[in-house]
C-alpha cells in the first residue's frame, strides 16, 4: 500500500517536473507574466465599468429631473395657451359686438357740458351765500 503510494508520488512528481520542463520551454515566464497583466487589466477593467455605472447613475438621475422639469414646463405653457385661447375667444366677442354697434364708449364732450353745468351750479351757490352773508 505505502509501496504503490510512493510510486504514485513518484510518478506526480515526475510528470511535475516534466510539465515544469514543457512550461520553461514554452516560455514559462512569459506565461505568468501574461497572467499577471491579466489580472491587473482585469481589475483596471472592473474600475472602468464601475466608474461607467456610477457615470450613467448621475446622467439618468440627471435626466429624470430634467424630465421632470421639462413636464412642469409643458403644464404651464399649455395652462398659458388655454388662458391666451381664452382671452381671444373674449376679444373676438367685444370685436363682434363694437362692429354691430353694441358698445359705448366715454364722450368727452358730454363729460365737458356735465362738468360745465356742474362749475355753475356750484358759482351759483356760492354767490347766494355771499349775498346771504353766510359766509363763514
Amino acid at each position: 500500500m505505502f509501496g504503490r503510494k510512493k510510486q504514485q508520488i513518484q510518478q506526480l512528481q515526475e510528470q511535475v517536473g516534466g510539465l515544469q520542463q514543457v512550461l520553461a520551454e514554452a516560455g514559462g515566464g512569459d506565461l505568468a507574466r501574461l497572467f499577471e497583466e491579466v489580472v491587473t487589466k482585469r481589475a483596471e477593467l472592473q474600475s472602468v465599468i464601475q466608474e461607467l455605472d456610477s457615470e450613467t447613475e448621475k446622467a439618468q438621475s440627471k435626466l429624470a429631473k430634467t424630465q421632470s422639469e421639462l413636464n412642469k414646463t409643458e403644464q404651464k405653457l399649455s395652462h398659458t395657451q388655454n388662458e391666451l385661447d381664452a382671452l381671444r375667444g373674449l376679444y373676438t366677442d367685444v370685436h363682434a359686438l363694437d362692429e354691430l354697434g353694441f358698445t359705448s364708449y366715454a364722450n368727452p364732450a358730454k363729460d365737458s357740458v356735465a362738468l360745465g353745468e356742474e362749475l355753475k351750479r356750484v358759482q351759483t351757490k356760492a354767490k347766494q351765500i355771499l349775498r346771504n352773508k353766510h359766509a363763514t
